[in-house]
Order: structure tokens, then C-alpha cells, then sequence
């Protein structure tokens, strides 16, 4: 075998595990709130020439999936998500050399088939969501940040091209979602803190990244930072409280059993090897190894109280956290496996009893994962069959319309997905036909009040004065945004109906309804469902004033007289007003 060959063919064999892993069943569960999203959004900007959709804050994400994949992203769940399924899979060599560049080529061998394989890194690869696109330009702008610090400053004329990748590949990140200068400046900050970055190159580096961000804004200057001040607000809207509890039971779902061990041993081992020779130790392949793996124990540990900080509580938002927790894992079974033979008896003994015991742990918990996923993957019904179902009775009488009922108490949120995703079958509902939608202005029971939107209004206002007036006058275009914004606020409020007890509902309307933690989260479930709190529920249809027409459960269609309704298992019923 040719020696290239013969070198990266450990690579080649995970990446191809992972593209497998990836892409296998990949349209299996029908698409959630988030794809709907941003299916949506990519067919408003290809079909309607908006500039952006809904002032969304990850909307330059929404852009290039609408220049990727245009109209044929909504009608092919494979195609809609084979972007994700695939930058994924590049993850795998992205992270491969950088645990090549921070350690040594059997570390970043181990890190790759771990990523490959990871459960967590699998199921948010197979979803439409900017997380994994995001993950992968992190990847290599922390790889361009290691290669900036190790380099000779003076005179030096190879780091301009360097410098030039680095504010590329962040200004992608940030495109991707506006929180990636976040993990890249922890990284930095890591870095000094472990003495693996001098101060100089560590703060050039931070500068490279934020004018990356910054050229960004010169793409859609009057939407961009709408967007940005659209995902700030998003920042701690959930609580610390709430999201220090949440994450303290999600963080299982990345290290499995072994999450608080491997943080603190990360932290012990670097401590102990940075003492032996200065730093040098024989268990790993350079004297600045040592540095690198309390570099990236430190990281994981500041991005968990960063992610707590933020008050959001979202298992995705965890997903940057897998490849450098890969990267842990594997640089302390290098160490643990390098002392098994050190010339003492016990701890010989401890070592292989300890790799025996964390790698049964490891093995378990992804087991245990890929089970939940599996049954999550098989607990889905056929949404397109009932959208077009629904669509054909409509179409056929066009008095008739159709509802969608969620028994949610944030139904108002998910109101938004069915009106999605009744656009995505519908298209004629955009433009003036798009306030006769049912689905965008019924609310359901348990509901929150829709509020008017104060983004669209200084939007239109910015585009009005144009950039030069804005700059000139910042203070009076403030004052003209802050009526704008209340002048939106004062516009009434949409009803909430009670869509089962009252005539909004009229004869021969559809209902649909649906139950079951299909949808819940709106993220894949890789945990044992039925433990979940689930929200207030009945627990069978009201039939008094409906007729069941069709009903939908995961093994297909089911007998009219199933109206059973259940917390975990799915389903779905399409209801006819009597």
C-alpha cells in the first residue's frame, strides 16, 4: 500500500462508518419544527425574492439552504437533510486534525472513530438544524487558531494566509449561527489559561475572528443586525436556574456515566503530567501534549457554565461539546494505556481495570442511546399522507377548511409549525391569500396570545432612511425604531378559539389532531421517553361534536374507533366537525 495510502486509511475507514451512520434511514422520521422552519424559509426566498425570512437569527443559514437545495428541499425529506447528514460526516476529518495538530496521529485516529459513532453526534447530523454546520467551522477555526499560535512571529510572512483563512472560516461560523465567536473565543481563552497560546497570538487571533463577524454585516447591512440583536435576545429568556438543572441531566447524553469523571480527570492528569519534566512525560508524544489536554479540558468545562450562563435549554446547543469531548476521551485512554506497563504491579492492575470499567460505561450508554433513537425514529406517523389528504377534501370543497389542534400549553409555538408546514404543501397561500390562512391565526386551547412583530417594522423603517441617514442621525433613527416598535406592540392581538367546544369549527371542517412526544421537543430524543413530564392531557378524543375520519399511528393507519391518546406513543387523527 502506498505510503499516503497506508497513512490516512484509518480516516477514510471512519469517515466512511460515519457516512453510513449518517445517511442510513435517513428520512425515517418525518421532518421537524426547525426543518419545517427552514424548508420554509429557503422556499420564501427562491420562490417570493424575500431578502430573508421572518428576520429569522440564524437567516444567512436559511439563505444557503435555499441556494443548495431551492424548491426541491420541501418535497424530499432525504434531500432536505443529506447538507447536515454530510458536513456531519466532514466533522469527522475536521476533528481528526486537530487532535492530530494538538497531539499525536493515534489520538486523532481514536477521535475520529469516536465522532463517527457518537450517538449524539449521529442523530443532530441527520436534522436540518444550523448546529452541525455550525460545529464544523468551529472545528477548523480552532484548528487555524492552534496553527497561528505555534508559529514564528517574526519575520514570518507565511501567517497572512493564515490570517486570511482564519477570518474566513469565523466569518462562515458566525453566518452559520451568531453564537460561534463564543466556543472560538473560550477556545483562545483556554488556550492562554493552559500556557499552550502566548497573550500576542491568542489576541490576534480573537481580532481575525470578530472582523470576520464583523464583514459579515457588510452582506445584508440593513438585516443582519436585526438578526443579531434577534438571537441576543434569545440569551438567558429561559432562566440560569432552569438551565443549570436542565443541562445537569442533559450532560449525560455526551460522556454518558463518565461526564464528571473524565472533566475532573482531564484536569488531575494535565496538573500531574505538567509537573514530571516540565511537562514532557512519556505517555504523551510532545512536551506541549500535557498543555493540550488541559487546553481542552478547560474548554469543555467554560463552554457547560457558558451554555448554563446563555439560560437556553436545548440538547443541540450541547452538540459542539462532542468532538472536543471525543478528543478528552481519547488523549486519557492513550495516557491510561501508556501506564500500563510503567513498572508497577497495581498500577498496571488500576489501569487496565479502570480502562475495563469506563470503556463498559462508554459502550452502555451509546448503546442505550442508539435504542432511544430507534424508538424514537419508529415512534412517527405519515405527516405527508395527512397533509395531502387534507389538501385533496380541501381542494375538493373549497368551504371546508382544515385546523390543527396540539394539546400542548405552548400550542401558539407549535401553531407556528403546522402554518409552516401547511405553506410548504400550499403555496398559494403566500401574498394576500396568506391572511385567510387558518392555520397562521387560530389559536387552540392552552394558548398564548400571538404579539405583534416589531422586527418587520424597523426593517421597513431602516430600509426607508437608508445607511448613510441612519449613521448620520443614530439617535433620531432610535427614537423613529422605538415608536415603530411600540406602534407594533399596540396592534390587537389575534383570538384564541377554542377549537373543541366552540363554532369556530364549522360543519364539516377538518380537525387534526395529534399526541405522543413526537414533536415535543422538537429535537431528536435519545433518552428513555416515557419518563418525560408531558404537558396537560386528556386521555381520549372529545367525540361529541366530531367524527373520526382517518387516524394515523406509527405502524400506519388505524381502525376509526382508535382514539385512545397517549403521552408517548404518536399518533394522529383527522377529525370531521358533525
Amino acid at each position: 500500500m502506498p505510503r499516503p495510502l497506508k497513512r490516512f486509511w484509518p480516516l477514510a475507514l471512519a469517515l466512511a462508518i460515519g457516512l453510513v451512520a449518517r445517511l442510513l434511514w435517513l428520512s425515517a422520521h418525518s421532518v421537524l419544527l426547525d426543518e419545517a422552519t427552514v424548508a420554509i424559509g429557503a422556499r420564501d426566498i427562491v420562490q417570493n425574492h424575500t431578502p430573508m425570512w421572518e428576520a429569522m437569527s440564524n437567516a444567512p443559514f436559511v439563505w444557503m439552504i435555499a441556494r443548495l437545495l431551492g424548491m426541491a428541499g420541501l418535497a424530499n425529506v432525504f434531500l432536505l437533510r443529506l447538507p447536515p447528514a454530510l458536513i456531519g460526516a466532514a466533522s469527522i476529518a475536521a476533528i481528526y486534525w486537530l487532535a492530530r495538530q494538538l497531539f499525536d496521529e493515534k489520538i486523532a485516529v481514536a477521535s475520529a472513530f469516536l465522532l463517527a459513532l457518537h450517538p449524539f453526534a449521529v442523530a443532530f447530523s441527520r436534522v436540518l438544524f444550523a448546529d452541525p454546520f455550525q460545529v464544523f467551522f468551529v472545528l477548523l477555526g480552532c484548528y487555524g487558531f492552534d496553527r497561528l499560535a505555534i508559529k514564528p512571529w517574526r519575520g514570518n510572512s507565511s501567517r497572512w494566509p493564515l490570517l486570511a483563512y482564519l477570518c474566513s472560516i469565523w466569518a462562515l461560523a458566525f453566518l452559520m449561527k451568531y453564537n460561534a465567536i463564543v466556543p472560538g473565543a473560550l477556545w483562545l481563552v483556554s488556550g492562554v489559561i493552559s500556557r499552550r497560546y502566548r497573550l500576542l497570538p491568542a489576541f490576534v487571533g480573537f481580532l481575525v475572528m470578530a472582523l470576520g463577524a464583523f464583514l459579515t454585516l457588510l452582506l445584508w447591512p440593513y438585516d443582519e443586525p436585526i438578526w443579531l440583536l434577534a438571537f441576543m435576545g434569545k440569551a438567558g429568556s429561559y432562566g440560569l436556574t432552569q438551565a443549570a438543572r436542565y443541562f445537569a441531566f442533559k450532560l449525560h447524553l455526551v460522556f454518558f456515566g463518565i461526564t464528571e469523571i473524565a472533566l475532573v480527570t482531564g484536569i488531575i492528569v494535565a496538573w500531574v503530567l505538567r509537573r514530571k519534566r516540565g511537562g514532557a512525560d512519556t505517555s504523551l508524544p510532545n512536551k506541549r501534549s500535557s498543555n493540550a489536554l488541559l487546553h481542552v479540558t478547560l474548554f469543555l468545562l467554560l463552554e457547560i457554565v457558558l451554555l448554563i450562563a446563555l439560560g437556553r435549554s436545548f440538547e443541540r446547543y450541547l452538540l459542539v461539546i462532542v468532538p472536543f469531548g471525543c478528543m478528552l476521551l481519547a488523549a486519557l485512554f492513550r495516557i491510561a494505556w501508556e501506564h500500563i506497563d510503567s513498572g508497577f504491579r497495581w498500577r498496571g492492575i488500576a489501569m487496565r481495570l479502570a480502562i475495563v470499567i469506563v470503556t463498559g460505561i462508554f459502550v452502555f450508554g451509546a448503546v442505550q442511546s442508539y435504542s432511544n433513537y430507534f424508538a424514537y425514529l419508529r415512534n412517527d406517523v405519515d405527516y405527508a399522507d395527512l397533509a395531502q389528504t387534507v389538501l385533496a377534501q380541501e381542494t375538493a370543497d373549497s368551504s371546508r377548511h382544515a385546523f390543527w389542534l396540539v394539546p400542548e400549553p405552548i400550542a401558539a409555538y407549535y401553531l407556528g409549525y403546522t402554518q409552516r408546514y401547511s405553506r410548504a404543501i400550499r403555496p398559494n397561500l403566500d401574498g394576500p391569500t396568506a391572511y385567510q390562512n387558518y392555520f397562521e391565526f387560530a389559536g387552540v386551547p392552552y394558548a398564548d396570545t400571538w404579539k405583534g412583530d416589531k422586527v418587520l417594522s424597523i426593517r421597513r423603517l431602516a430600509r426607508e432612511w437608508g445607511l448613510v441617514h441612519i449613521f448620520t442621525s443614530p439617535h433620531r433613527f432610535m427614537e423613529s425604531a422605538k415608536r415603530a416598535a411600540d406602534s407594533a406592540r399596540m396592534l390587537p392581538r389575534l383570538p384564541v378559539v377554542e377549537y373543541l367546544a366552540s363554532d369556530f369549527v364549522g360543519p364539516r371542517d377538518l380537525l387534526i389532531m395529534q399526541s405522543g412526544f413526537i414533536d415535543l421537543q422538537g429535537e431528536p430524543i435519545l433518552e428513555n421517553i416515557e419518563h418525560e413530564d408531558g404537558p396537560p392531557f386528556i386521555p381520549t378524543l372529545p367525540l361529541a361534536r366530531f367524527a373520526v375520519a382517518k387516524v394515523y399511528r406509527p405502524e400506519g393507519l388505524a381502525a376509526n374507533t382508535d382514539t385512545m391518546l397517549d403521552r408517548v406513543r404518536a399518533g394522529a387523527w383527522l377529525l370531521t366537525r358533525k
